[in-house]
């Protein structure tokens, strides 16, 4: 007995070879040009001695982590209904089926 069905296991694989693949262009660009402007003088050395839960936060506010957060939980929830009813007896008719895939899900993602 398997835990976790044929299907989503490819999914999942596929997600952790195609995110990476498509993220390292944007992150070998982003670095490439932190560095040209670290070169260039356009990025000035911190002189100030900053403990290390100050960089962190300092880094966290400069992100927008907050933010970031916010708009990828409207995404998923936006989505959600729409992969659950593509799912789910009868479609948008069976209201309770939904619910319990989405507690199957979130009960396999989390233990």
């Amino acid at each position: 007995m398997t835990l976790l069905p044929t299907h989503r296991l490819r999914t999942d694989g596929m997600f952790a070879i195609l995110v990476p693949a498509t993220l390292l262009p944007l992150i070998v660009t982003l670095l490439w040009a932190e560095r040209k402007a670290k070169t260039l003088g356009y990025v000035k050395k911190s002189t100030s001695e900053k403990s290390v839960v100050a960089k962190v936060y300092s880094s966290l506010n400069k992100l927008d982590v907050v933010g970031l957060a916010v708009i990828g939980t409207s995404v998923a929830l936006i989505l959600l209904p729409l992969t659950l009813a593509k799912t789910a007896k009868n479609g948008w008719k069976n209201r309770m089926s939904c619910f319990d895939e989405a507690r199957v899900d979130a009960d396999s993602w989390c233990f």
